[in-house]
């Protein structure tokens, strides 16, 4: 969960468990995931770790506005995406706010308009973001 080999601030953690954790897993493998979604702006609001007992299983971190997530793959990391439209996205999104409420942006903290102050190098970087723990069967 450390893509650009940066570390977000962390608003929050919540882990689940049981029905709410299966809940939850459930609705991650209901998303349309593909290579042609992702946008790569990557400002992740969550980040995600899918336990069996006390095995990491999976873990991510999730940008729905640029619609991918980051991924451990044999060693390394990768890009995927999601169709961020979907409604099974937006129920995603709409769930892990009720998990993390402290993810939910203010009204004074809407972004840029995309592409405007992601190319400014000169910008502060912005990565904070909300974590929500899943213990569960299967991701």
């Amino acid at each position: 969960m450390r893509p650009y080999a940066a570390y977000s601030r962390i608003l929050d953690r919540k882990t689940l468990t049981g029905p709410d954790a299966e809940a939850l897993a459930a609705l991650w493998r209901s998303q349309t995931f593909g290579h042609e979604y992702p946008a790569m702006c990557h400002k992740p609001a969550f980040g995600v770790r899918f336990y069996r007992g006390s095995s990491l299983t999976f873990e991510t971190s999730v940008c729905f506005r640029c619609s991918n997530f980051y991924v451990p793959v044999l060693g390394t990391a990768a890009w995927w995406g999601m169709d961020s439209k979907a409604p099974s996205a937006t129920q995603l999104l709409l769930r892990l706010q009720e998990i993390v409420p402290a993810s939910v942006p203010k009204p004074d903290d809407t972004p840029p308009p995309h592409g405007a102050a992601e190319n400014d190098l000169s910008a502060p970087a912005r990565r904070d973001s909300s974590v929500a723990g899943v213990r569960g069967e299967n991701p």
